[in-house]
């Protein structure tokens, strides 16, 4: 009887010592497969932000509204600076930027209440794409947006909202 009894606890210990041994190396191991499932639930929730990206040369100025600014090189003006020219934040580089892209997804963003002086003193831009991706809705001053753009030649104002 006391042999069984020394029998059963170093059984005990055995069966106590695997599940101190592979407990945590099940819990890692769950743990390292709900790594995708967390990364992808952050990525749905992530939350879109309106923002421009000034291209590292300096020359390009695009307009974003995604979640993925993080992930974009160049200089980052958040929506916090769309206001004016001196305070927008691209405009100490105005005399560097030629091109000015609105992406697709910046027609999304509704925030946007002043583009005054955006633009203003870029002697150098010769070009703006996407201008309709520019949602002006709320828009209600537009003044000096364009002046001092003297190489930009033509401007595809269809589709602007100029109504308030």
């Amino acid at each position: 009887m006391r042999s069984n009894k020394l029998t059963n606890g170093i059984s005990l210990m055995k069966n106590h010592c695997l599940h101190s041994r592979f407990l945590p190396l099940l819990a890692l191991l769950l743990a390292l497969l709900c790594l995708p499932l967390r990364s992808a639930l952050a990525a749905t929730t992530a939350t879109k932000e309106a923002y421009a990206v000034l291209s590292t040369d300096k020359k390009t100025l695009t307009f974003y509204y995604d979640t993925n600014k993080n992930s974009r090189p160049g200089t980052i003006y958040t929506s916090s600076n769309f206001r004016t020219l001196y305070d927008n934040g691209w405009g100490s580089s105005r005399y560097s930027i030629t091109t000015v892209t609105f992406a697709p997804s910046f027609s999304n963003y509704t925030g946007l209440t002043s583009t005054a002086y955006w633009f203003f003193g870029m002697e150098n831009l010769t070009a703006i794409n996407g201008l309709s991706y520019l949602n002006s809705g709320n828009v209600t001053s537009m003044y000096g947006m364009f002046s001092g753009c003297s190489k930009l030649t033509s401007l595809n104002l269809n589709g602007f909202n100029t109504s308030n």
